[in-house]
């Protein structure tokens, strides 16, 4: 993997990158762990117009959202864990753009349904 930073802020990024980073530990089988942190959702929205009767040049656009995390994991066996993950819903602002782009927030969406993982 190549990964380039640049500036202060890419230095910073890195330094933060590595000091967030945990150690490798190898995880027996019954271990339990706890995780806690942040995730950031920011959609990319590529809208098309909305159809008719919308005016031409409708869209939406969908604003990020940060929110903690929390993760439970259980080893079965040295090679198999599973997971849960839980934490506060994002909540994601929808916005008019195009010929909606002066009437600002149409609409939020609340997401986050509980994951569960096999690794």
């Amino acid at each position: 993997m190549n990964v380039r930073f640049g500036g202060m802020a890419g230095m910073l990024a890195a330094a933060a990158a590595l000091l967030a980073a945990p150690a490798a530990f190898a995880q027996g089988a019954g271990q339990w762990a706890v995780k806690l942190g942040a995730a950031r959702i920011t959609p990319q929205v590529d809208s098309g117009d909305v159809s008719a009767p919308a005016l031409p040049g409708t869209r939406s656009d969908v604003g990020p959202d940060t929110q903690p995390t929390f993760a439970v994991s259980y080893s079965g066996t040295e090679n198999v864990v599973f997971e849960l993950h839980l934490g506060l819903p994002f909540r994601h602002k929808i916005y008019g753009v195009g010929a909606l782009e002066g009437v600002g927030q149409l609409a939020s969406v609340k997401v986050l349904p509980p994951t569960a993982f096999v690794q």
